[in-house]
């Protein structure tokens, strides 16, 4: 993998991490931009079933800006209609891109080892394979508050690829509901979550199939359908220490025992686990505030 080739992947999995990762603000009043800086830990599987894994930690510069309906930063949103209970905004989302290792590339251990986390920027079990590139989605997401602390959280999303031109990676439905400790209007946040992720078959298709010319020894052809890719426990956790310092990060375990594509050859490891850790320190913030939501 060459300089540009890990600049671009380091970049988007750090701007990914920010988006995924990122536990929601409270509701109530926040600063209408703040500006500094902050750090990301993270380890995370090249796709979900892979046994490969994204292991960095990074500096980062943070800016946020927000108004009544939207805010651009840390966890992007906008607004499109709410109630006391229901909300209705634009959701985000993203998939890492993955470098496919050489037909010639050496294997590294633990390769056909389900319980093995191998740490390494391109993908051994994907050799000789075109790669995946950086995927964008967008679309809509609904939100229903139970009381002030059970939420569910229901994304329906279009995927498009980013770079090389863009093509359509397929749609994503992924309902999460969630409890959290503090209520709605409380500045920390430490919740469980469970979810659902289900790909139509374009989608289960571009991360799953195995197409006749990558045929080889071990990986024969797989055509994937439409259905649950993966169900996610997930813990994760919000604490702002002061006005200008916050800590944040989120540990999701993901199990593809009754997964749809569990059959294909690239599907490794059925039990996987996302981790990430992120500070934040801000030196500048606006005096004017804008109403937020959580």
């Amino acid at each position: 993998m060459n300089n540009l080739t890990f600049g671009c992947s380091l970049i988007s999995i750090v701007g990914l991490t920010i988006i995924l990762f990122a536990s929601p603000v409270s509701a109530g009043r926040q600063p209408k931009w703040e500006a500094g800086v902050g750090g990301v830990g993270v380890l995370v599987p090249h796709y979900q079933g892979s046994n490969h894994y994204y292991k960095f930690t990074v500096p980062v510069p943070v800016a946020v800006f927000r108004t009544e309906f939207a805010e651009l930063g840390q966890g992007t949103k906008f607004l499109l209609w709410e109630s006391d209970s229901i909300l209705v905004d634009f959701g985000f989302g993203g998939r890492i891109p993955v470098q496919s290792a050489g037909e010639n590339d050496k294997k590294p251990q633990g390769a056909d080892n389900p319980g093995s986390e191998i740490y390494q920027l391109t993908n051994y079990t994907r050799r000789g394979m075109d790669n995946l590139p950086l995927s964008f989605f967008w679309g809509l997401r609904f939100k229903w508050f139970f009381n002030e602390h059970l939420l569910l959280e229901v994304p329906l999303l279009n995927g498009l690829t980013v770079g090389g031109g863009f093509r359509h990676v397929g749609n994503i439905a992924d309902p999460e509901l969630s409890i959290d400790l503090f209520d709605r209007e409380s500045d920390n946040s430490l919740s469980l979550s469970i979810s659902w992720l289900h790909g139509d078959a374009n989608y289960n298709n571009f991360y799953y199939k195995v197409d006749r010319e990558d045929v080889i020894q071990g990986r024969p052809e797989y055509q994937a359908d439409s259905g649950l890719v993966d169900i996610s426990f997930g813990l994760a956790w919000r604490f702002q220490i002061t006005d200008q310092f916050s800590v944040r990060g989120a540990y999701i375990g993901h199990q593809m025992d009754d997964s749809v594509v569990r059959g294909s050859p690239l599907v490794i490891s059925k039990k996987s686990r996302s981790v990430a850790f992120s500070f934040t320190y801000f030196f500048f913030q606006s005096n004017e505030s804008v109403r937020t939501w959580k």
